[in-house]
């Protein structure tokens, strides 16, 4: 079923294969003493380097498994951090949610697709983990923003990038995702800089078969899980026709999906738009996360 996408006229604002591995908890004092933050948290190793995710629990018991979303930060695959997440992953748990930010290999030195392999081992930590934390591994989602938008796409339209990653612990596929103005098409021409060189290596035209295998928007299907998509309809980086060739590659699939454009809105968004684009998310996670407010 397809959602029909709003368009909003607002104001405009601009401005791998590692081990499931636990370290020890290290409670950090969050705002709020409903909330638990264990920060540095080793999730698995990568060529060598730690790969790192906080985890904010709520502290009430559980009545049962909870709700689990993994955010993942922007930054044009070669810069950014999971921190810039912490204020809507804090947010998450308070409403009873556990909630993960997990950094990852950054381009140019990890080229693709390194990124997607550590968010895959990412959702397969936090599944093999779901008894200690008390999360449900059927009721997990992701989030991310810009580049952090395009490897959350990957977890709900790809399960795992090679057999070796299958191997390694539980399906890392998301149950649905939330992206908010991320590529879907490296294909297609675009705006702003250019970060995909750095992040696949190549350029030009020896470049489009490797950009199309960098493209969540390859491989939708029928297994792909529902999306929410939030766009600035005037965003300057990543074009609008980016967010609704993936409406239309989910649509054509059979796919639950919905579109949020917002009008004179740019690569980020402030005040009301953003008020509006995070209450639409959160509404978007519960239905498909906590039916029956579960």
């Amino acid at each position: 079923m397809r959602c029909v996408p709003l368009l909003l006229a607002l104001p405009a604002w601009f401005g791998l294969a590692g081990a499931l591995n636990a370290a020890p908890l290290q409670p950090v004092p969050a705002q709020n003493s409903t909330v638990e933050v264990h920060k540095d948290m080793v999730y698995g190793v990568a060529e060598g380097e730690s790969l790192k995710l906080d985890l904010f629990l709520p502290t009430a018991p559980p009545g049962r498994a909870r709700p689990a979303i993994l955010f993942i930060h922007g930054g044009g695959w070669v810069g950014g951090d999971k921190s810039e997440f912490d204020g809507k992953a804090e947010e998450m748990a308070k409403r009873g949610y556990v909630a993960v930010t997990a950094n990852y290999r950054l381009a140019p030195k990890h080229r693709f697709p390194a990124a997607v392999q550590d968010l895959q081992l990412a959702v397969r930590w936090m599944r093999s983990h779901a008894d200690t934390y008390h999360l449900d591994p059927n009721r997990i989602g992701s989030m991310g923003a810009s580049a952090g938008g395009h490897l959350a796409s990957f977890l709900g339209v790809k399960d795992t990038w090679s057999p070796a990653d299958a191997a390694a612990g539980p399906p890392s596929r998301v149950n649905c995702v939330v992206d908010y103005y991320g590529r879907m098409d490296l294909t297609m021409k675009q705006g702003g800089t250019d970060f995909r060189p750095d992040y696949i290596g190549k350029s030009g035209a020896d470049a489009t078969d490797a950009y199309r295998e960098a493209s969540p928007v390859t491989y939708v299907d029928a297994h792909t899980v529902p999306f929410l998509i939030v766009q600035g309809a005037r965003d300057p980086q990543v074009w609008p026709d980016q967010s609704q060739r993936m409406l239309a590659a989910l649509d054509k699939a059979g796919i639950e999906s919905s579109l949020l454009l917002l009008g004179g809105q740019g690569h980020g968004f402030g005040g009301a738009a953003d008020r509006l684009a995070w209450e639409t998310a959160k509404s978007f996670l519960d239905a498909h996360l906590r039916p029956g407010n579960g």
